[in-house]
């Protein structure tokens, strides 16, 4: 099976729209058709860090939504049809020392799908960004990462949950957490997260503070 995507293929080379084999889902898989997805300055920051450590070529993209058209043995989560959007992150739940003990922001184990995705001229296996890699027709997900949400949302709303706003209200609402009545200081940034946990434009990272009643 074929699909297209943005690959960036090596350090200082521009990234490109290519063609891309990809292998059906498997175990524990789901294959979403991408319908929408975010442009997040996380993956600028891949561009200018030459890789950002991770293997080339590289499939740029993590912030996406779609439909379901595929999916592996064992999933019950989701099924053809459903609307998804692509989570970058999804614990283990029970694997690991940080779930353990409750705290599954710290996971050291995170769920993710095979690398799945080649390049159709040469068969390169690439490094999809934040194993999502949605700036391409198709993207191949591990199933916790594939997560439903009503039909009647548009997907180019609910992409922006797929990193904007659960990394913006995320951290207003859970991970710091601001309290109602509190007084908060916002410091906006456009990803690029391990600087800065609130995340792209104001109107993207607002509602979680205004949403824990904050004075900002």
């Amino acid at each position: 099976m074929t699909t297209r995507g943005v690959v960036y293929a090596e350090p200082g080379a521009r990234p490109a729209v290519e063609e891309i084999a990809f292998d059906p889902p498997g175990a524990n898989e789901v294959q979403v058709r991408v319908e929408a997805c975010g442009v997040c300055h996380s993956d600028l920051h891949v561009i200018e860090t030459d890789g950002w450590g991770m293997k080339f070529p590289i499939l740029l993209g993590h912030e996406g939504a779609g439909t379901v058209e595929a999916v592996g043995a064992g999933v019950t989560s989701v099924a053809p049809g459903d609307r998804v959007v692509i989570a970058w992150r999804a614990p283990c739940g029970d694997s690991c020392p940080a779930c353990l003990r409750g705290d599954p922001r710290r996971c050291s184990n995170n769920l993710r799908a095979r690398r799945r995705m080649h390049r159709a001229f040469d068969g390169a296996l690439l490094s999809p960004v934040l194993r999502c890699g949605t700036f391409a027709d198709r993207a191949i997900v591990h199933e916790a990462c594939a997560v439903k949400v009503p039909v009647e949302l548009p997907v180019e709303q609910a992409c922006l949950l797929a990193c904007g706003f659960s990394t913006g209200a995320g951290a207003a609402l859970w991970a710091t957490p601001v309290r109602a009545g509190s007084s908060a200081t916002a410091r906006w940034s456009t990803g690029r997260f391990p600087k800065a946990r609130t995340h792209s434009q104001p109107e993207r990272a607002i509602p979680g503070p205004k949403r824990s009643g904050t004075r900002i």
